[in-house]
């Protein structure tokens, strides 16, 4: 994704990337020393996870000093082995989320029945 044939293919999303960080990064006075919640869609599959795993990097990188992935249950039987070989932590969001935490939100969905943009 990064190496010299597919960088110019990419430059979009590797810009956006880098203002996510940045905008973390401005906030990392915030981040500092407290917890962060990182909610993923309620059936966690590989982006969210993905997303999730990439996220408490950095939150930990910025200082936050407990990072919980909550998610309330895994599909598919690949998402399961992912987490397994990946030693993926997650946490019930309704029982483990940390009470004062910051809240995270990634690859999220809105409830069954309901559109993704509002009418």
């Amino acid at each position: 994704m990064l190496g010299p044939r597919f960088a110019r293919t990419n430059v979009d999303i590797l810009g956006q990337a880098l203002a996510a960080y940045n905008g973390l990064r401005a906030a990392a006075r915030t981040i500092r020393g407290r917890g962060a919640n990182i909610f993923t869609q309620w059936i966690g599959d590989p982006d969210a996870l993905g997303s999730a795993v990439v996220l408490e990097k950095i939150l930990t990188h910025l200082g936050a000093k407990e990072v919980r992935i909550l998610t309330g249950a895994l599909g598919h039987p690949q998402t399961r082995s992912l987490v397994e070989r990946s030693h993926i932590r997650l946490r019930d969001p309704n029982k483990e989320r940390l009470p004062r935490g910051l809240h995270c939100m990634v690859d999220s969905s809105p409830p069954l029945g309901r559109a993704t943009l509002g009418a």
